[in-house]
């Protein structure tokens, strides 16, 4: 709960970090293919995804803000089957326990998921930092139709963090694959439960790819006060046709990022995370949705300014 002596304010969060995390764990275990059966990456990604967003419907919302934030919308069945979930690759569990409601010289800063823009025209604008389970559908839906503006459409797929789309002509080509129509609580079921027999082989395998607990009510970390642009990084798209296998053999990223802002002088650990968790990322211009990203624009994150490399980073604390 908020204390009502303290200046509460709020603070955007990217799930980008999420289709990072789940691609480098797909890619790292495609190693040990002779003793680990990979699950579907989409179905990895749909659960990692709802474990996140559990986490945030269970923060307390600032209703002065609900008119620019995303509404969460797992029902209660959901909630429950991702809240007692316990354990996940260390990529995805180091995102969700960093989340949480963060106290800092005397203000106290609430995370939200920033809502989809509108045109207008009056049709909901795709961005690639806001997708969460129940809206994944309405934006693998929205990239594949061609009266999407192919300018929109672009913008995404240079920032894309779904893992396994395919893109031809901006278009996108299998949103039924990353996501089905009429998903529900049991096909969660299925993707939740899916991944916990892979966790066992990357346990024994690959022991840092498997992480902490997953806690559903920790605080939040400084390491959300690290802001970056998305620098058109994306996971690499898959080829028509092509199979999973070779698409897990490739690089899985294409471009980098390699440069951050924080609010706050932090300790080289705290700033760390943060690099690596891309929670704290700004959107295009174009998709800037005030007071949203406020504390993420240069202006008030011009604290500190950090040379670095994503892509080292994620090799450097995994591997």
């Amino acid at each position: 709960m908020f204390n009502r002596t303290e200046r509460t304010q709020i603070l955007s969060l990217s799930t980008r970090g999420i289709g990072f995390g789940t691609m480098y764990v797909a890619t790292m275990a495609r190693r040990y293919q002779q003793d680990i059966i990979v699950p579907s990456i989409y179905s990895m990604y749909r659960a990692f995804l709802a474990l996140l967003e559990a986490k945030l419907q269970i923060c307390p919302i600032l209703s002065r803000y609900l008119n620019v934030t995303l509404q969460y919308n797992l029902d209660a069945h959901m909630l429950h089957l991702a809240c007692t979930t316990s354990f996940v690759p260390h990529p995805i569990s180091r995102i969700i326990n960093a989340v949480g409601i963060l106290k800092y010289k005397e203000c106290s800063y609430a995370p939200a998921v920033a809502s989809s823009p509108i045109s207008q025209a009056g049709y909901m604008i795709p961005i690639p930092n806001n997708l969460l389970l129940s809206n994944l559908r309405q934006n693998v839906v929205a990239l594949s139709n061609p009266a999407t503006p192919e300018p929109i459409r672009i913008t995404f797929e240079q920032n894309n963090p779904i893992p396994g789309a395919i893109w031809v002509d901006h278009l996108l080509m299998n949103p039924d694959e990353i996501m089905p129509e009429n998903y529900n609580y049991n096909a969660l079921c299925q993707d939740v439960f899916g991944f916990e027999p892979f966790l066992v082989s990357l346990q024994r395998h690959a022991p840092n790819l498997v992480g902490e607990k997953l806690d559903f009510n920790s605080k939040g970390s400084r390491s959300l006060f690290v802001s970056n642009d998305m620098s058109n990084m994306h996971i690499q798209p898959r080829l028509e046709g092509e199979t999973m296998d070779d698409y897990l053999s490739r690089h899985p990223y294409v471009g980098n990022i390699t440069s951050y802002t924080t609010m706050y002088k932090l300790s080289p650990r705290v700033q760390l995370l943060g690099q690596i968790n891309l929670l704290g990322e700004r959107p295009p211009l174009e998709n800037y949705v005030y007071p949203m990203y406020f504390h993420q624009s240069e202006a008030s994150a011009a604290c500190d300014i950090i040379s670095s490399d994503y892509t080292s980073i994620l090799v450097s604390q995994l591997v």
